[in-house]
């Protein structure tokens, strides 16, 4: 994942991820670190995602997590919920 994670681009982006969840594994892997930039939309994306895993019966690991996403997802107290933490980042 590179580039922007924010309203303008997060339709685009979901409406292109599915093929992401569609292999047969148990898990799924997304590396954000490319992201340059989110905003809430970036951190609704990440709730989707999970959301596709959990039907699909699949765990998304989250590695390199924007600290720009970190800090709305504690502004907006998904930070409990979310596996959403700088430990991940390598």
């Amino acid at each position: 994942m590179s580039g922007a994670l924010t309203f303008a681009t997060v339709p685009h982006i979901h409406a292109h991820s599915g093929a992401v969840f569609a292999g047969d594994g148990a898990s799924v892997t997304l590396d954000l670190q490319g992201v340059t930039h989110t905003d809430s939309a970036g951190l609704a994306l990440i709730l989707e995602w999970m959301r596709t895993a959990q039907r699909q019966g699949k765990v998304v690991v989250f590695r390199n997590i924007p600290a720009q996403m970190l800090s709305i997802a504690r502004l907006s107290g998904l930070d409990a919920i979310l596996p959403l933490t700088q430990s991940l980042q390598t």
